[in-house]
């Protein structure tokens, strides 16, 4: 289950070349499929990405407790730009739940794992 689509945004490998394992395709899709059906993380109409990483991070806390920042970690899902990248690439292959997300959305600066949340700047 580790075929790779996409990897951080922390490292200097280029978008590209970057890769994911299909679990944390899968985890992201998931979030997104929350994302559609809660008014707070829309934005007229859309998934915001803002709403979409505050989802994601509480899916993995509520399925994976304490460990949660660590599976994500693993899944190379370090920061939000991570989850944006793996968004446009579901969106250039037709996923019809990824294209409910606003592809104006802004992916970066909304969470980093290796800061702490209080500098993260979602809104809970």
């Amino acid at each position: 289950m580790s075929e790779p689509i996409s990897s951080s945004p922390n490292s200097p490998t280029p978008d590209s070349e970057r890769k994911h394992p299909i679990d944390a395709v899968h985890f992201v899709h998931h979030a997104i499929k929350h994302a559609i059906r809660d008014a707070a993380a829309q934005h007229s109409g859309k998934v915001s990405g803002e709403g979409l990483c505050r989802i994601l991070l509480e899916l993995a806390v509520d399925e994976f407790g304490g460990e949660g920042a660590n599976v994500l970690k693993q899944w190379s899902i370090q920061t939000s730009d991570d989850v944006g990248l793996i968004v446009v690439r579901m969106q250039a292959a037709e996923i019809d739940e990824a294209n409910r997300v606003d592809q104006d959305s802004n992916f970066g600066g909304w969470f980093d794992l290796d800061q702490p949340a209080e500098q993260w700047n979602l809104k809970w």
